[in-house]
């Protein structure tokens, strides 16, 4: 019998009308973590054996008419819940000593589980709900503040905020905050960088669940933070590609929230807000008339295309561009010195470029597509929201002018494309008034600059369904009805066509 309650984590003990132990198995020593020696628990009184106060807990069971009583505790020198049951008669009561740690266990993983899923389900409403107010978002002013504004409102987070480096990225900025301003007040003033800096540094999120015990954490902050009930944060860079746009930090008194389910539902967070910082960057500079324009100086080896320049001995001049995301971007060049082939063949070794390919080859010049990615100041530029006016590069570096938004910070821009392609310098900046791209652009095109027979095939075209997918007519069915060759059509069409899409895209 000992041997089976032994395999089952279970002893008794039965105590006289004293509540002084006369029986115990070897199993409750081993359980209440004291010696296994029977006769170490056998006539000493209930109190001494139990822990805490687990003895009067059983008397006052008892004594209030429970039959039988049911204590339950976790004992931290074992590790172990046990649970007692215990009964009695006239003569003597009988104590039940059982192990259930591992349904004390159960229970709570299912308890966490089922607040993880709660914390999970109010996280998707709230990124719900900050992306139906982000992109209503017209301004990154308008964004931070809307997004700061929803998380501090809950009762999830005591103090949302937006940082971004200051000019002389010194320290960081509050670009927008609510909640908690005793704890913004010490992590901007702390000695030592806080979650958002390294964060930022770091290019990944800082999750700290324990505030006050984490030496990590500057002194300031974690007294503060302390003393105002925070115990746990979090810091989450706001990406898109990238390019990094600032840092959101989130502080809250319940841990729990930056377990791994909450902790995703931030990073999501932070992916939009990043990704809608850029949009509305890029449609400040589209929306209005007035830009920045900003010329750059490029060393010999700032990027891909300087150092194929440099490499080829030859000049090269920015046609146009076209951006496949914030990470690539198809640069179409014209060469002068060499021919494009040469180019080509060169581009294809150089690091940065994903592919090269020859658009135009001529004697001593042509046309060069490079697709580009990572160090180039073109696709940092793109990334940075600003829009490349043009761009001309030689053996000992380049020049390069983009436009942006009359607000924009500038110095950050700068800082930042130095610190992805290095040898750049600001060497010019100047307020530009460029025509807006409207309809009324494009209606102007069709009347003054298409000849007539141009407007006749675009149109004729058009209606016959040339565009439509799949077509509904080809080019020779076209000519056929407009009375003229092939040929002559799409000579036509191609004119009327580039017309068009460069009152579009130059």
């Amino acid at each position: 019998m000992e041997d089976l309650l032994a395999r089952a984590g279970t002893g008794r003990l039965i105590c006289d009308t004293t509540w002084a132990v006369t029986e115990a198995t070897v199993p409750v020593s081993r359980l209440l973590g004291a010696d296994e020696r029977t006769d170490s628990i056998e006539g000493k009184p209930l109190d001494a054996v139990l822990p805490g106060d687990l003895a009067q807990r059983v008397r006052d069971g008892l004594a209030d008419g429970q039959q039988p009583v049911t204590v339950e505790e976790y004992l931290p020198g074992t590790r172990r819940w046990i649970e007692l049951r215990a009964v009695e008669n006239d003569q003597r009561t009988l104590v039940e000593v059982r192990d259930v740690t591992q349904w004390a266990e159960r229970v709570t993983e299912l308890k966490r589980a089922e607040t993880n899923l709660s914390l999970l389900r109010r996280l998707v409403e709230l990124v719900s709900e900050l992306l139906g107010t982000v992109v209503t978002a017209t301004t990154p002013e308008a964004l931070q503040e809307s997004v700061v504004s929803r998380l501090a409102t809950t009762d999830l987070f005591e103090l949302a905020w937006v940082g971004d480096w200051s000019t002389d990225r010194e320290d960081l900025t509050v670009q927008a905050a609510a909640g908690a301003e005793p704890v913004l007040d010490a992590i901007q003033t702390a000695d030592t960088p806080g979650l958002e800096q390294r964060a930022l540094d770091a290019g990944e999120r800082e999750l700290r669940r324990e505030l006050a015990s984490d030496g990590s954490v500057p002194e300031e902050i974690r007294k503060t933070a302390f003393a105002h009930g925070v115990h746990a944060g979090i810091a989450v860079p706001l990406t898109y590609g990238e390019t990094t746009f600032g840092v959101l930090g989130l502080y809250t008194a319940r841990p729990e929230v930056l377990d791994d389910p909450g902790v995703a539902g931030i990073e999501t967070i932070g992916g939009v807000v990043g990704f809608v910082l850029h949009a509305t960057r890029q449609r400040q500079a589209m929306d209005t008339a007035t830009k920045r324009e900003l010329t750059f100086e490029v060393g010999p080896t700032a990027g891909p295309v300087a150092r194929v320049a440099s490499e080829s001995g030859c000049d090269l001049t920015l046609e146009g561009t076209a951006n496949v995301d914030t990470e690539v971007v198809l640069a179409y060049v014209s060469v002068d010195g060499v021919d494009a082939g040469t180019v080509t063949e060169s581009a294809a070794e150089v690091a940065g470029v994903e592919r090269a390919r020859t658009v135009q080859d001529l004697a001593e010049g042509g046309v060069c597509e490079l697709r580009l990615r990572g160090d180039s100041p073109l696709v940092r530029l793109v990334a940075l929201g600003a829009t490349v006016r043009s761009a001309t590069w030689d053996g000992t570096g380049g020049r390069v002018t983009a436009d942006v938004a009359p607000q924009t910070d500038v110095r950050g821009l700068l800082d930042r494309l130095t610190e992805a392609v290095g040898d750049v310098e600001l060497c010019a900046t100047q307020t530009r008034e460029r025509p807006a791209r409207t309809t009324a652009a494009v209606q102007k095109v069709l009347d003054e600059k298409l000849t007539d027979r141009q407007r006749v095939a675009l149109r004729t075209a058009y209606e016959a369904g040339y565009f439509a997918s799949p077509r509904h007519s080809n080019s020779a069915e076209v000519a056929t009805s407009l009375g003229i060759t092939a040929p002559t059509f799409s000579h036509h069409l191609r004119v009327a066509q580039r017309k068009l899409l460069t009152a579009c895209f130059d």
